[in-house]
């Protein structure tokens, strides 16, 4: 199960819709735990990891490359911060707008952002903005790099292209939510528009800059 959420829509300063979202840590019970047994939230149920070895795949038919959020969610806070990077396998089978979603393996070990790093996190989570209908973006394809913010048991996911536009794409549940097509429709659907330069920002962070 992913993230319980309370959800308010209003309209920001510039005229856009916004969603609040108030995120709190939901729990899992696996089909072995007898009842009365506690249950297991995200962090525990995928064995203390915070990434995947790869991105959860979008549902047959479904291309991620040009739907687009309409609405900016908010965020709470945060107990740590991971930072991974995801490239593109079998390339050769994947052809950008057929309708085939790409498959995104992990590149490495996850890395710790220290304390000092979450700065980076949250101008990036602060600066989302929606994109116009009409975005055009490059053609050109490269690696994928996710936050994963640890909340207590919960994990949240913000995946973001280093190529095209830079979207960025957000998933209640890593291990289980392909990035921006989340299970909840209270969460944003969809790409969304970060700050410039947040790839290498978030690098810098985590020390890989």
């Amino acid at each position: 199960m992913g993230a319980h959420m309370i959800v308010r829509k209003t309209r920001g300063s510039a005229g856009a819709l916004a969603v609040a979202l108030i995120v709190s840590a939901c729990s899992t019970r696996t089909s072995d735990e007898a009842p009365g047994e506690p249950a297991v939230g995200e962090l525990t149920g995928h064995g203390g990891q915070v990434c995947p070895d790869r991105l959860p795949e979008l549902p047959d038919g479904v291309d991620d490359s040009w739907m687009l959020a309409d609405g900016v969610p908010t965020f709470g806070s945060f107990d740590s911060a991971w930072l991974c990077q995801y490239a593109v396998e079998n390339l050769q089978d994947r052809i950008p707008g057929s309708g085939t979603a790409f498959s995104w393996a992990r590149q490495g070990e996850p890395v710790k952002f220290p304390e000092s790093g979450y700065g980076a996190i949250t101008t990036m989570l602060s600066s989302f903005e929606v994109y116009p209908p009409d975005v055009i973006c490059t053609a050109d394809l490269g690696p994928r790099w996710m936050v994963v913010v640890v909340d207590g048991e919960d994990l949240t996911a913000v995946t973001v292209d280093d190529f095209g536009c830079h979207m960025a794409r957000l998933s209640e549940d890593p291990f289980v939510t392909a990035p921006g097509n989340s299970a909840d429709l209270n969460l944003a659907q969809g790409a969304l528009q970060p700050s410039r330069g947040i790839v290498d920002d978030l690098k810098a962070a985590a020390g890989l800059g």
